[in-house]
């Protein structure tokens, strides 16, 4: 038999006909004789894919497939890819290798996307909102609502409907034709975790043993021998009384010749309503056969030993029954339940030692990570370190139990910032449209500061980079952490790696298109903290001075916004190092200088003699611009323009002259002109030779 090879994708569905038809990807490709012929011809459904004519989904993300690859000696293979830009986050698509729990999970969530299974969710729905008592609205039943555990954040389920009675709560999950027993058994331990009842329903079901599908006689065992089903019949009651009827099959055990039968099934349409929640187990049933069954049991047990003569009580050795103690014991500690610690309390001093022998081979399961699902493991580990006992657990125990925990920890750790990064990099409409903040308003206290983190190293990732994609995602961040985010403290990103002067010389900061990213990002690292050190002050001063000589020289336009970034630091600089501003003072100041910077570059242009951050040609059309776009601030421009630097430029025009001397004339008679002194004051910290309070 040939081998099949290990696909990247591992599932699929064929959704060409409406329905969700699952496929094994290996199977599906093992089939060589349909490569070239029939309707199978792998290279015809190829063209049908790519044209839509028939639709293949991922197993995963159910995003669009399509065929690749080619056949031949040393040739790539044909096998399933997403379409271009579709699949991102999928768990194939990034290779992430998954455990044998979640692939089951991706398929049973698979199987449950049929019209049928969704006909039935809303059909249940629409029953529990419709009924005379209790009366539940909108605000009682929900449809595939995402229901998380609170202690173990990670965890999440999303029932198919979701209902909260006064004195209950139920999940309602339709089985339709899966297999999964690993899956079911991870829902009803979840949802007992959280004091919820699961409702398990089918379309249909035989009361023929042989003809019951695994996954019913599973639900079947595990509920207490009792099954629903939502079958015709059913649903044409449900309709008819407005309400929510169910079919109920339950084993009827019977005796015969001193052994218990299975083979009898009886069943009854029964209300919702009508039903047993037992509290004790979270078990819904109409029947406690399992109850009858022990019951019959005991029975033939007390006959049996009535015909032989053994009395039915007999004395038991203090060995015995200290192992039937201690068994609970431990029976109690794998299901997490604190009365374990009061059987400890009173376990005879002489029963100790079998108990230290028991709680290590409990320790030596955990560490192997025997109990399924694997987080059983951790929860385990946990419940017992967070008792403060130190009875049955020894230094090492107590290691090795922590190590399970941590190991847990850093794995929920790296499948969160691993989800955060899908969330944060591949949405960045859903960042500038709220939905990140309302993401993160919903994460629970113990994941934001992960979030954050995450969120900043995108941030530090984007702004170090050359694609022309995340330069346009920096933008996004300086407008998340302007509004929403901007109690977000970002100092630690230029804190590292010299990553402040990396950034002012990174290159594409220079081109004029993106000088206003380059203030922006400069403003929220500042505002947030970030302390420009003595060692940095000097290297941005002497590197201002070798650009400004180098456009003076008559460097490229790059050169000359070097120097304007360079100079945007040394302000900053200045402002940091200015022993009379206190904090809130340094803040409004570092606004002023983000807010105002054309105009506080018209100013650097004059004292610098040479025209910056603009495309204006020379200093007359630099002082005409002044004049018409900051005439409030005409006062500190012509003191700039009289300075001793200031001198050295020429500020006349073919036309008008001198601006200078034209403006001081026209200035007085200008109605417009009314002077603005909010940057008196600040423009004597950045220029100090020039301005003075």
């Amino acid at each position: 038999m040939e081998k099949k090879l290990d696909y990247t994708i591992k599932s699929f569905f064929d959704v060409t006909d409406g329905d969700f038809i699952e496929m094994d990807s290996a199977d599906f490709f093992s089939n060589k004789d349909s490569l070239y012929l029939g309707d199978t011809n792998l290279f015809v459904l190829r063209k049908k894919l790519e044209k839509q004519e028939k639709t293949f989904l991922c197993g995963s993300c159910k995003k669009e497939l399509r065929i690749i690859g080619g056949i031949g000696h040393k040739m790539q293979t044909l096998h399933f890819r997403h379409f271009q830009h579709e699949g991102e986050g999928c768990d194939y698509k990034e290779g992430v290798k998954l455990s044998k729990d979640v692939v089951l999970r991706i398929k049973y969530n698979g199987s449950k996307e049929s019209k049928t299974h969704e006909r039935l969710k809303y059909f249940v729905a629409e029953r529990l909102k419709n009924m005379e008592s209790p009366r539940l609205g909108d605000e009682n039943v929900f449809v595939e609502k995402v229901y998380r555990d609170q202690r173990v954040s990670k965890e999440w389920r999303k029932p198919d409907v979701f209902a909260e009675f006064p004195d209950k709560k139920i999940a309602f999950e339709l089985q339709l034709s899966t297999t999964f027993l690993s899956v079911i058994t991870e829902r009803e331990v979840f949802y007992r975790k959280q004091g919820i009842f699961i409702l398990w329903i089918f379309d249909s079901f035989s009361d023929d043993s042989q003809k019951q599908l695994f996954a019913q006689k599973d639900i079947l065992v595990s509920n207490v021998y009792n099954v629903f089903v939502l079958d015709k019949e059913a649903i044409a009651l449900s309709e008819k009384e407005n309400n929510l009827y169910l079919k109920c099959y339950y084993v009827d055990f019977w005796e015969e010749n001193g052994k218990i039968r299975d083979d009898r099934m009886k069943s009854e349409l029964v209300l919702l309503s009508a039903l047993h929640f037992r509290q004790s187990d979270y078990k819904v049933y109409l029947v406690d056969a399992e109850e009858n069954r022990i019951k019959l049991e005991r029975k033939l047990q007390a006959e049996l030993k009535e015909k032989q003569k053994i009395p039915y009580f007999q004395p038991q050795s203090p060995s015995n029954i200290y192992k039937i103690q201690i068994d609970r014991i431990i029976s109690l500690l794998e299901n997490e339940n604190s009365q374990a610690y009061e059987r400890i309390n009173s376990l005879p001093s002489d029963a100790q030692s079998g108990l230290l022998k028991s709680m290590k081979c409990l320790v030596n399961k955990i560490s192997n990570r025997e109990f399924s699902p694997q987080e059983k493991n951790r929860d385990i580990a946990t419940f017992i370190l967070e008792q403060k006992t130190d009875l049955f657990l020894n230094v090492d125990d107590i290691g090795r139990l922590e190590r399970v925990v941590e190991y847990f920890r850093k794995l929920d750790q790296a499948y969160l910032r691993k989800s955060f990064e899908i969330k944060i990099d591949n949405n960045p409409k859903e960042i500038q449209s709220q939905s990140l903040w309302d993401y993160y308003l919903k994460l629970p206290s113990s994941q934001t500061q992960l979030f954050i983190d995450v969120l900043k190293e995108n941030f530090e990732k984007a702004l170090f980079s050359s694609n022309i994609e995340d330069l346009n995602k920096v933008q996004v961040f300086v407008h998340l952490f302007n509004s929403d985010f901007n109690w977000v403290n970002l100092s630690s990103i230029f804190t590292k790696n010299n990553n402040l002067i990396r950034f002012v010389d990174k290159s594409c900061y220079r081109e004029y298109h993106q000088k206003n990213i380059f203030f922006d990002v400069v403003y929220i690292i500042m505002r947030s903290g970030y302390q420009i050190n003595n060692d940095e002050g000097k290297l941005i001063y002497n590197n201002l001075q070798q650009k400004i000589g180098e456009a003076k020289d008559g460097a490229n336009e790059s050169s000359k916004n070097t120097v304007v970034n360079y100079s945007l630091l040394e302000f900053y600089n200045r402002i940091q190092n200015t022993p009379t501003l206190i904090e809130s003072q340094k803040q409004e100041y570092y606004l002023l200088l983000h807010d105002n910077w054309r105009f506080i570059t018209r100013i650097l242009s004059v004292l610098v003699n040479v025209v910056l951050n603009c495309d204006l040609p020379n200093m007359s059309s630099l002082a005409n611009d002044v004049k018409h776009r900051h005439l409030e601030y005409s006062h500190l421009f012509i003191m700039a323009a009289e300075s001793e630097k200031g001198k050295l430029n020429n500020f006349k025009s073919k036309k008008k002259g001198d601006h200078i001397s034209i403006w001081k004339e026209e200035i007085m008679l200008n109605p417009n002109y009314k002077e603005n002194k909010n940057l008196d004051g600040f423009l004597s910290i950045i220029f100090p030779k020039v301005y003075s309070l």
